[in-house]
C-alpha cells in the first residue's frame, strides 16, 4: 500500500474517505488506529490541505456544471431548434463559399426549409431560452446581465414568459434612464 505522501489527491480522498466541510475544513472518516500512523497521515493531510480543498472545489464545480447541463438538456425542443438554426447557418456558409468561388449556385444543396415560427410556437420554453441566451451574449453589460438573469430563471424552471418580460423591462428601464448619456 502506498504511503500518503506518494498518493494523488484523488487517491487520498478515496482511501481516507475525506469529506469537505465548507469552506475550509476536511474530515477524514477512515484513519488507522495506531497513533504513529494516524499522526503521520494527519500531518500529510495538513501539508496537502490546499490541494485537497482545490480538488473538492473543482469536483463541486464540475457537479454543478453537470447538473446545469442536465437542466438545459431537459428543455423540450431546444435541440431541435438549435439543429435547425445550425443547419440554416451551415447552408448560408455553403452558399457564400459557392458564390465566392463563382459557381453561381451550381452543386449547392437546396436551402433547408424549417418553419421556425411553428417550432417556436410548439416549444415556447426553448424559444425563450434561446432569446435569453442571445440577450446574455450582448456586448452591453446591462443587457447581458438582464439576459443572464432570465436565462438562469428559465434553466431553473421559472416562468419563461415572465423571465423574458422582466429582462426586457430591465433593459428598457436602463435605456430610459440613460437615454441622454
Amino acid at each position: 500500500m502506498k504511503k500518503a505522501e506518494e498518493m494523488t489527491i484523488e487517491e487520498i480522498v478515496r482511501r481516507y474517505d475525506l469529506c469537505w466541510l465548507k469552506p475550509d475544513r476536511i474530515w477524514a472518516r477512515i484513519l488507522p488506529n495506531e497513533p504513529a500512523a494516524r499522526a503521520e497521515i494527519m500531518a500529510n493531510l495538513r501539508n496537502r490541505k490546499q490541494e485537497i480543498l482545490a480538488y473538492f472545489a473543482e469536483r463541486d464545480a464540475a457537479e454543478k456544471r453537470a447538473a446545469r447541463e442536465e437542466k438545459i438538456d431537459a428543455i423540450s425542443g431546444l435541440k431541435e431548434i438549435r439543429a435547425a438554426l445550425a443547419d440554416l447557418e451551415a447552408w448560408d456558409e455553403e452558399f457564400n463559399a459557392n458564390m465566392e468561388r463563382g459557381d453561381s449556385g451550381v452543386g449547392l444543396r437546396p436551402r433547408p426549409q424549417y418553419d421556425m415560427d411553428a417550432m417556436r410556437t410548439k416549444y415556447p420554453r426553448a424559444a425563450a431560452f434561446l432569446e435569453a441566451e442571445k440577450m446574455s451574449h450582448s456586448p452591453h453589460y446591462a443587457k447581458s446581465a438582464a439576459g443572464r438573469k432570465a436565462l438562469e430563471s428559465i434553466i431553473n424552471g421559472g416562468d419563461y414568459a415572465q423571465a423574458l418580460k422582466a429582462a426586457n423591462a430591465e433593459w428598457d428601464a436602463y435605456l430610459q434612464e440613460h437615454v441622454w448619456d
